[in-house]
């Protein structure tokens, strides 16, 4: 009977480890870092991630990946700070496909009019947003 606990502890780490790792996998995105400026059309906010359909200059419609929503609320973001019609520039990882417009691991998001910004690692700080007021 001793060996039951081990057993099952075991079973419940490796069960726990593979949602996660099939929840975060970047396989389809490359490891460079790519901007794009666009207007902001449609923002879900929502978990597990925010995500920001954007329009840049030539008409290509982008699908920026964010964090959780909860996440930007924990840093005092709130769900109606960014606005339909706000042109941004996003920072992260295209796509490999380059007929996919996505990107992923946003490292910022700005907004031009104001200087409003978010940054995954401010200065070893961790997520922060600079507020435009």
């Amino acid at each position: 009977m001793k060996w039951v606990s081990p057993v099952i502890v075991a079973v419940c780490f490796l069960v726990s480890t593979v949602g996660t790792s099939a929840h975060h996998s970047y396989a389809g995105f490359s490891d460079h870092e790519v901007s794009v400026e666009g207007t902001l059309e449609k923002m879900m906010f929502a978990n597990p991630h925010v995500t920001l359909t954007i329009r840049d200059k030539d008409s290509a419609v982008y699908t920026a990946v964010w964090v959780a929503a909860f996440t930007l609320e924990n840093r005092g973001m709130k769900p109606t700070e960014l606005k339909v019609g706000d042109v941004l520039v996003v920072r992260g990882t295209p796509a490999r496909d380059p007929a996919v417009h996505d990107i992923a691991r946003l490292e910022e998001v700005r907004r031009v009019g104001d200087g409003w910004r978010w940054l995954r690692n401010d200065n070893g700080r961790g997520p922060t947003i600079v507020s435009s007021r």
